[in-house]
Formats: C-alpha cells, sequence, structure tokens
C-alpha cells in the first residue's frame, strides 16, 4: 500500500494505465477470435461449394438432384452468415462494456492521481509554512534599509532627437511677360 502521495500518484498512474491496456488486449483478442471464427467458416464454405461441384460433375444430368444439393448450401451458408451476425453483435456488446470498464479505471486512476497531487502540495505548503513560522519565532531579523534594485529604479526619460530642418527650396521662378531679358531665370525663395 503506497504511503505518500508520490507512491500514492505513480500508483494511480500505474492502474490508469493497466485498465487502457487490459481493454485494448480484450480488443486483440476480441479480433483474434472473430477472425479464426471467419477462417473457420470459409473453409467450410469452400469445402461445401467442392462437394457441389464434385456433385454436378459425377451426375450432371441430375438437375432436381443438383437443384437440391445447391439449396442445401445456401441454407448452410446463410445459417453462418447469421451465427457470424450474431458473433459480431455480441462483440460489439462485449466492446462497449470493455469500453466503460476501461474508462471507468482511467477516471478513477486520474481522480486517485489528482488527490495525491493535492495531498502532495498541501503538505509541502504547511512544512514551508511552519519552516517560516518557527524561524520567525527562532530569530528576529532586525528591520533593514529598502533597497531598491536597479531594474525597480526609474529611469530617465529620453529625449528623441528632433530631425534636422529642410532648407527652403529654391525653384527658379519666370518672371512676368513685362520683365526684361536680364531677370528672367533668376531663382527666388518660395516658401
Amino acid at each position: 500500500m503506497p504511503r505518500t502521495s508520490r507512491d500514492k500518484f505513480f500508483s494511480a498512474v500505474n492502474e490508469s494505465y493497466d485498465a487502457l491496456l487490459s481493454a485494448v488486449e480484450a480488443t486483440n483478442a476480441r479480433g483474434y477470435r472473430a477472425s479464426r471464427t471467419v477462417l473457420k467458416e470459409a473453409r467450410k464454405g469452400e469445402r461445401e461449394l467442392v462437394g457441389l461441384a464434385r456433385k454436378w460433375t459425377g451426375a450432371p444430368t441430375k438437375f432436381f438432384d443438383l437443384f437440391e444439393a445447391v439449396l442445401d448450401v445456401q441454407a448452410r451458408g446463410q445459417q453462418r452468415t447469421l451465427e457470424l451476425t450474431r458473433d459480431v453483435v455480441g462483440g460489439v456488446r462485449e466492446s462497449g462494456r470493455e469500453v466503460r470498464e476501461a474508462t471507468r479505471g482511467v477516471v478513477e486512476g486520474n481522480r486517485a492521481a489528482g488527490e495525491a497531487v493535492v495531498e502532495g502540495l498541501r503538505g509541502a505548503y504547511s512544512r514551508t509554512v511552519e519552516r517560516f513560522r518557527g524561524a520567525e519565532e527562532a530569530e528576529p531579523v532586525a528591520a533593514r534599509p529598502a533597497v531598491v534594485r536597479a531594474s525597480a529604479r526609474p529611469k530617465p526619460a529620453v529625449r528623441k532627437p528632433t530631425p534636422p530642418r529642410r532648407p527652403a527650396l529654391v525653384r527658379p521662378v519666370r518672371p512676368p511677360a513685362s520683365a526684361g531679358p536680364a531677370e528672367e531665370g533668376v531663382p527666388t525663395l518660395t516658401p
């Protein structure tokens, strides 16, 4: 029986995985049984068809005997089909039960693991609180001046540099038509 919360947690995880693996094993066994049954029935059907072919080649003109044999083989094939269907339905019912059991095992295992974690955290918390209380009672600590960490100090405001001013655009201005040739093409400042 697990004593510590750690042991309880890991045993609960093991129980959860055991539930899943047992469901997988049961599904595997059921699939094996189903495939074995299908193969056995297929072998029976093949032998019956070979027997029917042998009967037909032995007496090809006896239509009524051949027809009776065909009906007999067909009836047995239908019987096998019904039995296989019954097995499949029973397997589905059984798989539903196994899935419910596996789900219940996983849920119970997870619940137990969660309880173990909570129990462990409570124990760790209570031990930590007891240590701090014991340390407070044992040694009174002298008040120290508050030290401000470098990361907690206010940072000086940083000014963004102002962009340099652009000079005014210089464009040639055409003088009015009354101006003389000396004034043409003289650059002027525009705001």
